[in-house]
């Protein structure tokens, strides 16, 4: 478990960095505004907060197989699943990025079963 929760750990700091350079590269083509007068870009930037506050430090403490890094990260891996699922039920795009949705929902709908697992609790402390 303790691997699993190491590869998690990484994963939410890997999600931190990319999201940082979606907003740099939103930000430098002017995109980010066009985001802020849309419902769902509006949606995306409470996200995009939500990860960069609470990303960094569930990524460190479950490094240091701590529950606060375990339930951050449960509480992040839920703000996804909801984006995904809202996405999912507006959608109207292709199988493509349908695909690409159900696929997210998946993955973060695992993490939240492997984070809040009786397993993981036992594994961290404090």
């Amino acid at each position: 478990m303790k691997i699993i929760l190491r590869v998690v750990a990484l994963l939410i700091g890997f999600a931190v960095l990319v999201t940082l350079l979606q907003i740099f590269h939103f930000s430098k083509t002017g995109e980010i505004r066009i985001l802020a007068h849309s419902p769902v870009g509006i949606i995306t930037l409470v996200a995009w907060m939500v990860l960069l506050t609470a990303g960094p430090i569930a990524a460190v403490q479950l490094w240091r197989f701590r529950k606060i890094g375990l339930y951050l990260g449960a509480t992040l891996s839920g703000v996804a699943f909801l984006y995904y699922l809202l996405g999912l039920i507006a959608s109207h795009s292709n199988n493509a990025a349908l695909r690409q949705i159900l696929i997210s929902l998946i993955a973060n709908g695992t993490l939240i079963l492997v984070l809040l697992s009786r397993k993981a609790r036992q594994t961290c402390t404090r």
